[in-house]
């Protein structure tokens, strides 16, 4: 059986060496090429994961996402509603915002998506029925007067024999500016918010 000299092991080395280094060049090339036209790793486009996804996949994940969607409002008392979705006809708009933010990208840059998260929030993905919204707003529990406490101040109490005086807290109460709701409520849905 021959042996292998010196010069022979350094050869095979450097062979192997060049070899891999041209596997790995390859690797990132074919990577990139990939990501010319699919979302980097570990990115997020207004709440859903679109990592690896084309433009094509990324509206079908949207679109079933919406069918789905419901805002749930978290309401001071711990007590919640939900707006479905369905309810306000909320659908997806591609107006060519996702194809520009893939371009504006370079898709040779995927090693640092592997270490950082991407959040994409596109305002124009959504639309819905805004009288079907404010219709659901307006039939919510919290918004019936007889389940609305006005806030109260705090206030000193009345003199207390051997106790003295004490400070009555203030009360938040749960009276909802109608307003404000329907305005943080339509940009919670745009941007697919889950809860409010």
């Amino acid at each position: 059986m021959a042996t292998i000299g010196k010069l022979g092991k350094k050869k095979i080395l450097l062979i192997a060496a060049a070899a891999l280094v041209v596997l790995l060049l390859a690797v990132y090339l074919g990577v990139g090429i990939f990501f010319q036209s699919h979302f980097q790793f570990r990115t997020v486009i207004n709440g859903v994961d679109c990592s690896g996804k084309s433009i094509p996949e990324v509206e079908k994940l949207i679109a079933a996402e919406l069918e789905s969607y419901q805002l749930t409002l978290v309401e001071r008392g711990n007590g919640t509603e939900t707006i479905q979705g369905q309810a306000i006809d909320v659908r997806p708009v591609f107006d060519g915002s996702l194809k520009k933010e893939m371009s504006s990208r370079n898709g040779f840059a995927w090693p640092a998506s592997l270490f950082q998260q991407t959040k994409i929030k596109l305002e124009t993905m959504v639309e819905f029925d805004e009288g079907l919204l404010e219709q659901c707003i307006e039939e919510l529990q919290c918004l019936k007067p007889e389940n609305m406490e006005k806030p109260r101040d705090a206030y000193v109490s009345s003199y207390i024999e051997g106790k003295g005086y004490e400070i009555i807290p203030e009360e938040e109460g749960t009276t909802v500016d109608v307003k404000a709701l329907t305005e943080v409520v339509k940009a919670a849905v745009v941007n697919l918010e889950e809860e409010v």
